[in-house]
């Protein structure tokens, strides 16, 4: 079938609409980083219970601007709403872990110890699910060598574990443009692994997503700890990454959108000279 015409982009949210966004965000910033860990389960179990309400409008969307039939929607379901709903999953089951115990419920099984004396933990398959869907495949995260065995499990469990509450910041999340479910799950990393309030910018291609995920979110919106806004590069892509309201951001791109994020129009003389235009912290996960 030929690519059908992609769906007309958003207005580009007003700089003061964004400003308010962003104060709202800065003042519920603490309220989330405190929040008891009972209440934030309930909005996991929210978030993943909306998310799966809203998969039916996602996927008919999302292959309607592809161009899919319906032979072609269970690409969708799988890429998408399967990895958003096993994704949140996962976490709710190592919340309500740390719950019940007080640590992260990794099995020791899961640990092992190179030769040369640095730690791994064996992540897929981590139950009989992952076993026959993705048979064969195994998945280690490699721990900082500077971790021994004997301290991994004070590294493990964010600040759930610590007996410490993180300090209420706002992060930006630049959505992704090609897998829909990566700029949901990059906003659930951000409050619920990292602990901060979330604005989120989609990407123009996938602007079409945003009222599905807006439902899915709807009571983190609510509540004031997440915001979505619209536009490009031109229009808010600058002024959100330099915005003072924001304290770390996150994007998912090409290096060419990394370099003239971090580096500015004039990449390579920036970085021979070693000065960043953006002085804040960043992560990505970048194609090619």
């Amino acid at each position: 079938m030929p690519t059908p015409a992609p769906p007309a982009p958003r207005p580009p949210t007003p700089h003061d609409e964004i400003d308010r966004a962003l104060a709202t965000l800065a003042g519920r910033a603490p309220a989330w980083a405190a929040m008891p860990l009972d209440e934030r389960i309930g909005l996991l179990r929210s978030l993943l219970e909306r998310t799966y309400r809203a998969a039916p409008g996602l996927v008919a969307d999302t292959c309607a601007a592809k161009g899919f039939n319906s032979l072609q929607a269970g690409e969708e379901w799988v890429a998408t709403v399967a990895s958003m709903l096993r994704t949140m999953r996962i976490l709710l089951d190592s919340l309500e872990g740390i719950r019940r115990t007080g640590r992260v419920p990794l099995p020791a099984s899961a640990v092992r110890v190179r030769p040369d004396g640095q730690v791994t933990v064996r992540v897929i398959p981590s139950n009989s699910y992952d076993r026959l869907v993705f048979a064969g495949v195994r998945a280690d995260l490699w721990v900082d060598p500077a971790v021994a065995r004997g301290d991994l499990e004070a590294h493990l469990g964010s600040f759930y574990t610590k007996g410490i509450v993180p300090p209420g910041r706002v992060s930006l999340v630049l959505g992704a443009g090609n897998v829909a479910a990566i700029t949901a799950l990059d906003v659930v990393h951000k409050l619920f692994v990292d602990g901060a309030t979330v604005l989120l910018k989609f990407s123009r291609v996938s602007e079409y997503l945003a009222p599905h995920f807006e439902a899915a979110f709807a009571d983190l919106i609510a509540a004031g700890y997440v915001r979505t806004v619209y536009g490009g590069r031109a229009d808010n892509g600058e002024y959100l990454v330099r915005h003072p309201g924001v304290h770390d951001l996150h994007l998912t791109g090409s290096a060419a959108t990394y370099d003239a994020v971090v580096w500015g129009s004039r990449p390579e003389a920036q970085k021979a000279a070693g000065i960043p235009i953006v002085d804040k912290p960043v992560t990505c996960e970048l194609g090619n």
